[in-house]
């Protein structure tokens, strides 16, 4: 079967009035990687950020000399990923569900994989167009854009700067398509990740600045044209995940927060369920509305808001037309791992900048805020100076702060950084594979994030507020009865 016809019927799948047969959904993309003048056994892991579940999945293998290696992952829709391999520099692929990616690498050619890497199979042309996109700019110009953010420049120079930026990528993808020919349903699904994953990030701007940077911001008139001159409603963008954050910035500029003030993240997913559906029902098509709502309602799962979901999410539920992703949510729901009040905290042990280590348990008896960050995390930087005032009020109370710095940049960053924040409380250093047990164990999938833990050594709330969002107040009360005054 042709990669456009297979496509078609995945497309179809979406639809409440699909009738025809269809790819379904969370079928393995079948992977295999072979070597060519391999010697020895390395490590090899395959990363990538679905739809459903949005969360970052991680496969670790090995690669050895004498077998090919098979991967098959689970996807419930085609997903930009990364794969590493020891020796070899990182590179990009393309899963696409049902369909099977040949990876072939020469470990005797140097770096970078264009050197070294070769695709084969219906889709490979996908892999190498990312890989080739991400030699001439460096995965959309991230990069440059969060420069621009961070800079003093006013909006409408940044505006020109990023429009010129979206030129030269879609200048690149129409001169690839013309020499290489990609699927017309990746052209078009990665025509819309330019489009709208630029407005996406220039709607952020101001906000950004205002909250992050704590600036004021004068906004041009027409800052804001692109809310009018994109489509919310197109199908030909079902597969990228910055046309649905896209659709989660207009909703929430346009109707979820018209007066204008900061939600935190539990008031967003109240209003999210109460409103969006509807909203979602008028303003998208079916096949939209299903994958959209989905992707927001588990979005709310990850974050720890199984009770808004229990409680509000069944007019939403009703409003997602096909039966196998609401099957998917069922699951997902069922089976996902979260934290809950009571439970016992899971234990670890680490070494603080000094190499002294410590266990969680040796804080029995206090109260304990846990706080997961590391130093590229601005909203982890911008909590730094709240941290220290709230350690400040308590530190002569039975309270700790620990802050563990989870494995997403060096060691000799993280001390560093310790020094140029002057970070209160206890700093704990997490390595590689601590990192990901404490990820797993205390569902850390966003930063900064805080663990509310009780003098027994249960969880207490384990999706604490941050120090900016009324934290301090919360301990105040844990610690009144204990309190000397």
């Amino acid at each position: 079967m042709k990669p456009v016809v297979l496509i078609i019927l995945l497309l179809c799948s979406l639809s409440a009035f699909a009738g025809k047969p269809e790819i379904g959904y969370g079928q393995k993309s079948y992977i295999k990687i072979s070597s060519i003048n391999l010697k020895d056994t390395l490590r090899l892991s395959l990363s990538y950020f679905p739809i459903l579940p949005p969360e970052k999945v991680t496969i670790n293998s090995l690669i050895s000399p004498d077998s090919a290696t098979i991967l098959n992952p689970d996807v419930y829709f085609p997903v930009e990923a990364y794969m590493g391999i020891d020796t070899v520099e990182g590179f990009s692929l393309y899963l696409v569900p049902g369909d099977t990616l040949e990876i072939s690498v020469d470990f005797a050619r140097p770096s970078p994989p264009k050197q070294a890497v070769f695709f084969m199979g219906r889709q490979a042309v996908i892999s190498q167009y990312i890989n080739d996109r991400n030699a001439a700019y460096p995965f959309r110009h991230y990069k440059d854009i969060g420069r621009f953010r961070n800079s003093t420049m006013d909006l409408n120079t940044l505006r020109v700067k990023t429009d010129s930026l979206e030129r030269i990528e879609l200048a690149f993808l129409e001169e690839y398509h013309k020499e290489n020919t990609l699927p017309d349903w990746y052209y078009k699904t990665e025509r819309a990740a330019i489009i709208y994953g630029k407005a996406e990030r220039m709607a952020l701007v101001p906000k950004y600045r205002r909250t992050m940077l704590q600036r004021e911001v004068e906004v041009p008139a027409d800052y804001f044209s692109f809310w009018e001159e994109l489509p919310l409603d197109n199908r030909d963008a079902l597969f990228s995940m910055e046309y649905l954050w896209y659709i989660t910035a207009y909703l929430y500029k346009h109707f979820l927060n018209r007066e204008g003030a900061r939600l935190d993240k539990r008031s967003y997913f109240k209003r999210m369920f109460e409103r969006t559906p509807r909203l979602a029902d008028s303003l998208l098509s079916p096949p939209v509305t299903s994958v959209y709502l989905s992707n927001e309602f588990l979005m709310a799962l990850q974050l720890g808001f199984a009770d808004l979901y229990d409680s509000l999410a069944a007019p939403g539920l009703a409003r997602i037309r096909d039966k196998k992703i609401k099957k998917i949510l069922s699951e997902i729901r069922r089976n996902k791992f979260l934290l809950k009040a009571g439970d016992t905290a899971f234990n670890f042990y680490l070494p603080d900048e000094e190499g002294a280590y410590y266990n969680l348990s040796d804080f029995r008896g206090r109260l304990v805020l846990l706080n997961f960050w590391f130093p590229g995390c601005l909203p982890c930087v911008f909590e730094i100076p709240y941290e220290r005032a709230l350690h400040k009020r308590f530190e002569n109370r039975k309270f700790m702060l620990i802050n563990v710095c989870l494995n997403r940049t060096r060691e000799t960053v993280w001390k560093t950084a310790l020094k140029r924040y002057n970070m209160s409380g206890l700093n704990l250093w997490a390595n590689e594979n601590w990192s990901g047990i404490l990820g797993r164990n205390y569902d850390v999938i966003s930063f900064p994030r805080y663990v509310l833990i009780g003098e027994d050594g249960k969880i207490i709330d384990p999706y604490a507020k941050k120090p900016s969002t009324g934290l301090m107040s919360e301990i105040e009360k844990l610690l009144a009865p204990s309190a000397d005054e």
